[in-house]
């Protein structure tokens, strides 16, 4: 039997908590251009170059499973056509080499979206289900659209199921100070080091936040889901402006400064209806923003 996984763009928060607990049952292969976290010790995954056509093959290969991870972009305001055209190319690429690929073992493709960006501006404030229409607002959110149908497209051209995860706003590592993206695991890290903590656009910008574990588990479900092509919306349902989350963050390091920039953000409300995984993989997320908040505080 063939437990081969293959997790490409796999060293961001998404992929290498869902790495840590494949390794106990899979042999897990990830592509990536960044060191990946000292968790993964399991003799069961090997880190290969994701620009090698001859190692990225052979880990297509050997894989039952491929959970497609963009590369080396942040979810961003604005938009560029250019920088659109240019993220896309990698992915592309990857892609390509699936088509390519001896893929005997390959039962079901995986992509990693973005159900914060994808849907746009809603026009109520009702959850978000999987068949509203798309309509991004962002360069970002093109991109994880294009990516959709792309490899939608690679799915029936070889005769695979595609399973698209929409994920709402993943959180629970602390991240660099300086990187552009993540108020949770940005701010989480400048309260750590007694930096302000940075607003950025309204305080009452309503987003859903996922905890990467619960995300992960949600993902390992979906190694035995049936297998047929179809979308799931991945969040906690559940709704927090800016500032609730500024708040909960300077609850546990007082008195910090805190710095507001005014910015034009789009969508303003984003929560995304999680009942289609709920119901049909048996899924319910466990770990609530203020657990999570502080679950990186005690990192």
């Amino acid at each position: 039997m063939n437990t081969g996984v293959l997790i490409t763009g796999g060293s961001g928060i998404i992929g290498q908590s869902l790495a840590s607990k494949l390794t106990a049952k899979y042999e897990v292969t990830i592509t990536s251009r960044n060191p990946l976290d000292e968790r993964l010790t399991s003799s069961n995954y090997r880190e290969i170059n994701a620009y090698s056509q001859r190692e990225i093959l052979d880990g297509i290969s050997k894989s039952k499973t491929i959970y497609l991870m963009e590369h080396g972009t942040f979810p961003r305001q604005g938009v560029s056509i250019s920088d659109t055209n240019r993220n896309l190319s990698h992915n592309g690429w990857i892609l390509d080499q699936i088509l390519l690929s001896p893929r005997s073992n390959l039962e079901h493709l995986v992509l990693i979206s973005s159900g914060g960006t994808i849907y746009g501006e809603p026009s109520s404030t009702e959850p978000i289900s999987e068949s509203m229409q798309t309509n991004p607002a962002s360069s970002y959110g093109l991109e994880k659209l294009i990516l959709e149908n792309q490899v939608t497209f690679v799915g029936r051209l070889i005769g695979v199921p595609v399973t698209i995860v929409r994920v709402s706003n993943a959180y629970g590592t602390t991240l660099s100070i300086t990187r552009p993206q993540g108020v949770i695991g940005v701010n989480v890290g400048r309260a750590k080091a007694n930096l302000p903590i940075n607003m950025i656009g309204d305080r009452q910008i309503v987003r859903d936040y996922i905890h990467v574990e619960d995300l992960a588990n949600l993902l390992i479900l979906l190694t035995n889901a049936p297998l047929r092509s179809t979308i799931y919306n991945a969040g906690s349902g559940i709704g927090h402006t800016t500032e609730e989350v500024i708040t909960q963050i300077t609850s546990h390091v007082p008195n910090l400064e805190i710095i507001e920039t005014p910015a034009q953000i789009s969508p303003t409300w984003n929560v995304l209806d999680i009942s289609k995984a709920k119901k049909e993989l048996g899924w319910i997320p466990k770990i609530d923003l203020n657990e999570g908040i502080a679950r990186m505080f005690r990192e």
